[in-house]
């Protein structure tokens, strides 16, 4: 990273730091704070279609609440009092975008992934090694899953989760709402999810893993050109890197796959949805989507259904990619992911 870069970085995280301890305080003294909230989760492999099933579940139940990248940035009640007059005149001035709207479609004013919410809160978790941490050198993958396990810190990601999701629900415009969460960090430990939330609802998403990793891979290669000049580092790093990302994915891959055998005693809780199926047969799976969460919807939402079954046939993604590029071939995939594919139709 260019020096300027890493001094407005460091910077950037001590002011945060600052107006968020204050906003913290503010908050504790004057809003009113309420118990643990019973959540949906929507948990898998980035770039497993999780951004479009939470953002459609938000439109098609109003009784879910999710968070707003500005809430994300702005975590605290007392600094959104502040900072939310201007914030869509920041979204009008701000042309220049972290993603490139062929991979991955943000703004201010969309739900987005919690980990953004959890990265800017302690600058931790999965997501700050996903862009920053990722160049280590590990000896090998079961070095690299004690880390990601120990980054991860599942009990402080669960609490964290809480307290923001927590005062999105204080305004009084969404008391009695329900919170929902989609967030990859969870991937690693989902019983303890579970056992920090009985009551939970967690939904999994599970997506060919030949179409994943190239996506995912292609979506941070775009965002650390952005930070950093990626591709101008030596080949050496950008392969170690590739090949770490590529050594996480089979680890959530894993831990799903894990889970979703133990929770076919735990159905209630539990549900496994396969993006595969979303694409060829929208309605059926949608509909068992929603008998789990035991929604109750309108007409006009069960018609949106109908309308988006069309779609998702018709659906071509601009964002164009090859495993190539990262030095990988579908024949290592299948091979790496074989777990996968002997129990999943994907």
């Amino acid at each position: 990273m260019p020096f300027y870069r890493l001094i407005f970085l460091i910077i950037g995280r001590i002011f945060l730091k600052i107006i968020f301890v204050l906003g913290s305080l503010i908050d504790f003294l004057f809003f009113d704070k309420i118990n643990k909230i019973k959540p949906v989760f929507l948990i898998g492999h980035p770039r497993s279609g999780t951004t479009f099933l939470h953002r459609f579940l938000l439109e098609v139940n109003p009784k879910y609440r999710g968070m707003y990248l500005w809430e994300m940035l702005v975590p605290y009640l007392s600094l959104r009092i502040i900072f939310k007059p201007i914030i869509k005149l920041i979204a009008e001035k701000s042309k220049k975008k972290l993603y490139d709207t062929r991979i991955h479609t943000t703004g201010l004013f969309k739900a987005e992934t919690d980990d953004v919410a959890l990265f800017f809160k302690s600058f931790e978790g999965l997501f700050f090694w996903l862009y920053f941490g990722a160049f280590k050198k590990y000896d090998n993958i079961t070095s690299l899953e004690n880390e990601l396990n120990l980054i991860s810190n599942i009990k402080k990601t669960l609490e964290n989760l809480n307290i923001l999701h927590s005062k999105n629900l204080t305004e009084k415009i969404h008391q009695g709402k329900i919170m929902f969460s989609k967030s990859f960090s969870l991937i690693l430990d989902i019983e303890k999810l579970i056992s920090s939330f009985p009551s939970a609802k967690v939904i999994l998403l599970l997506r060919d893993p030949v179409e994943v990793i190239p996506s995912s891979m292609s979506l941070t290669r775009n965002v650390l050109q952005n930070l950093y000049d990626f591709d101008k580092l030596d080949d050496d790093i950008k392969n170690n890197y590739y090949n770490n990302l590529y050594s996480a994915s089979i680890i959530f891959y894993k831990s799903l796959h894990n889970t979703i055998q133990k929770a076919k005693n735990n159905a209630d809780s539990i549900l496994l949805i396969q993006y595969k199926n979303l694409k060829t047969d929208f309605s059926n799976e949608f509909n068992r989507l929603i008998d789990f969460l035991e929604i109750n919807l309108s007409d006009e939402f069960r018609k949106k259904i109908i309308s988006q079954e069309s779609k998702q046939k018709e659906y071509k993604s601009q964002h164009k990619y090859s495993l190539e590029e990262f030095g990988l071939s579908e024949q290592k995939i299948i091979t790496d992911f074989n777990f996968i594919y002997e129990n999943y139709n994907v």
